[in-house]
């Protein structure tokens, strides 16, 4: 790291780096003593596939505003950092209950309340969960997934919160065989599935998400590699 002083940008990122969380995806650089890790995120730029911390994931954030791809930083990231985060952009998908609960002090079943208390009678919860949970691998460590969920699990997180259960279901169910001959295959490494297959096996992957909305649109499914399940408050909207 370069001495603070130097670079306004510079130590304005560095004031939020993870180094730690940065080095588990980018493996080929944790055996390096001269790169700075840093500098070497910044200097690719749009093209930086490991996420410099918790809260931003280059994809995702460009993704939503493809427009800061050709803004006046040197990276995405310094202008998330600058003018996007106070502006309220989402630089991440949003966390689920493992990540979130901790950070509010709560317990996964105590934050799924607190959702079910502030949610309008009438209105709709979704919890949306990396889901079987025999399928733990290196991937759940570099996103910071806790742990995974069943279907049932889901489902008892909205009835107990005092919510109708409307449904629970589980999604990406074609994803589960190829992540559990990763879940073999990287044992023991530092690994992600973030960016692998960017071009979706030549569309396959799309057709297949598409045809498993398809059967989604009439039943559910028993597991996936995500598990969701949606709630309904009791009572009636108010009127306005």
């Amino acid at each position: 790291m370069r001495p603070s002083g130097l670079d306004a940008d510079y130590d304005l990122a560095y004031e939020h780096f993870d180094v730690m969380h940065f080095l588990l995806q980018a493996r080929q650089m944790q055996s390096s003593d001269t790169v700075d890790p840093l500098e070497v995120f910044l200097g690719n730029g749009v093209d930086a596939k490991a996420s410099p911390e918790i809260n931003f994931n280059m994809k995702s954030y460009l993704a939503r505003y493809p427009e800061k791809a050709t803004g006046p930083e040197r990276s995405p990231y310094l202008e998330w950092l600058k003018r996007g985060r106070a502006a309220g952009e989402i630089a991440d998908p949003a966390p689920g209950l493992e990540k979130m609960a901790p950070v509010l002090g709560l317990e996964p079943r105590e934050l799924a309340a607190e959702l079910a208390r502030v949610c309008k009678p009438g209105g709709v919860v979704c919890l949306m969960e990396p889901g079987v949970r025999r399928l733990r691998r290196p991937h759940d460590v570099v996103t910071h997934a806790a742990r995974r969920f069943s279907r049932r699990e889901m489902a008892a997180l909205i009835t107990g919160s005092g919510l109708q259960l409307v449904r629970s279901t589980g999604a990406y169910t074609f994803l589960v065989p190829p992540a559990a001959a990763m879940a073999v295959l990287r044992r023991g490494q530092s690994a992600s599935d973030i960016d692998q297959h960017e071009g979706g096996l030549g569309g396959l992957l799309g057709g297949l998400a598409r045809a498993e909305r398809a059967v989604l649109r009439h039943v559910g499914l028993p597991f996936g590699l995500s598990v969701l399940a949606v709630g309904r408050k009791p009572g009636q909207p108010s009127a306005r």
